[in-house]
């Protein structure tokens, strides 16, 4: 029974802090719009986390200055500039 129990608390433990694959659309503080993909707590916001990250253009690191939308990775943008930007950056 001990056992048992402590296998359940690990468990939820384990699963308190699971990520997931999110996307954001996001811009830059150069002033381009760039869509991010990365994994992400399950307890800490996209939003936030994706303001911690930057993106490298031409050797360049660019921090995130806006957040416009976050979806799961398997969900499509509600904005079209999102889902177009999606289309044309290669990953």
């Amino acid at each position: 029974m001990r056992v048992n129990i402590l296998l359940l608390t690990l468990l939820g433990v384990s699963c308190a802090h699971a990520a997931v694959d999110r996307k954001c659309y996001v811009e830059l503080e150069n002033g381009a719009n760039v869509v991010l993909q990365g994994a992400i707590a399950d307890n800490k916001k996209p939003e936030i986390a994706f303001k911690e990250k930057g993106f490298e253009i031409n050797g360049q690191l660019l921090m995130v200055r806006t957040v416009l939308e976050c979806q799961p990775v398997d969900r499509p943008f509600t904005l079209e500039s999102a889902r177009k930007q999606e289309k044309e950056q290669p990953r």
